[in-house]
């Protein structure tokens, strides 16, 4: 005798993952989140590198003042053109 008469039983889990799961999965959001901590980590040390060559190319050259802000502009245009490249691509990944 059954109890539920019309409830089926799920033979298959991959159609109870796509019924019930998320679409988003924690090892996808853990990759993604991965993904992104390395962008992070890779662009800081991309910053910091552009502005440490900025100092070897005219440090000495110049007062201190000028370089802090030559130091300090070198950075700004790095970093605006990463969060440029970085618009990019959430914009690319968005229409797919």
């Amino acid at each position: 005798m059954e109890f539920f008469p019309s409830v089926k039983p799920i033979n298959d889990l991959r159609i109870l993952a796509h019924t019930v799961l998320p679409i988003y999965s924690f090892s996808s959001i853990m990759l993604c989140m991965r993904e992104i901590l390395i962008y992070c980590i890779s662009g800081c040390a991309s910053l910091v590198v552009l502005g440490y060559v900025t100092h070897i190319f005219i440090g000495g050259m110049v007062s201190d003042t000028t370089e802090t802000i030559a130091i300090i502009i070198t950075v700004l245009i790095g970093l605006s053109a990463m969060l440029w490249m970085a618009w990019d691509v959430i914009q690319t990944r968005k229409k797919q």
